[in-house]
């Protein structure tokens, strides 16, 4: 019986002071929208590419691949970062 007269009470209390309680919201929604607006969009992506040696002998069938890892890895670079490569990712 306590408890649910203390609830009645707790209710009571919010409907009277529903002004404040709105208001306080109001004003949390407005500056977490300001906050939100303010910010710069930042996006940043990464990824790992894994480079395997020749698994099959070189015996059987010669490489296509000449150059380094390095050489490699710079063209895949500008490749990806090229104008077309990056506005087919935006859109």
């Amino acid at each position: 019986m306590q408890q649910e007269q203390d609830l009645r009470h707790y209710w009571r209390i919010l409907v009277s002071r529903k002004r404040y309680f709105i208001g306080v919201a109001a004003a949390l929604f407005l500056l977490s929208a300001v906050v939100a607006l303010a910010l710069p969009p930042v996006y940043e992506s990464t990824s790992t590419i894994l480079i395997e040696e020749q698994q099959i002998p070189p015996d059987f069938v010669k490489s296509t691949v000449t150059g380094y890892a390095d050489q490699r890895i710079q063209s895949l670079n500008q490749q990806i970062l090229s104008r077309t490569r990056l506005l087919e990712i935006i859109r």
